[in-house]
């Protein structure tokens, strides 16, 4: 039972985490971005991962909170960025490769700021 709980806090400070980097500074930071062409967000930056949004489609707007270059490539490119559908992230976030969105600002933190 002990190893269900310790289990099941875990998940939830990797949860917690996730949700902080969306939180309120990364808001501050954030641009407006558009999907290019009809793609998914990812819950990391490889398409290996588990998909969060699906049907992502060309033209629509979403909000960018960060960006990494320590993805998988796509196209040569190892560049991806932490999105949200919504203007002020609700929790839910995912990688978009760098082929597939158009990025307003070039003033995007980093993601992974200690190249975890």
């Amino acid at each position: 039972m002990r190893k269900l709980i310790a289990g099941a806090a875990g998940a939830a400070v990797a949860v917690a985490g996730l949700v902080a980097l969306a939180g309120p500074a990364a808001a501050e930071t954030a641009s407006t971005a558009t999907i290019t062409k009809p793609t998914t967000g990812y819950l990391w930056p490889t398409k290996d991962s588990a998909a969060v949004y699906t049907g992502l489609v060309a033209d629509q707007q979403v909000t960018a909170l960060c960006f990494t270059d320590r993805g998988d490539e796509v196209d040569g490119n190892p560049y991806w960025f932490r999105i949200s559908k919504t203007a002020k992230p609700d929790g839910n976030t995912a990688f978009v490769s760098k082929d597939a969105i158009s990025v307003g600002s070039t003033e995007l933190p980093n993601c992974f700021p200690n190249g975890n």
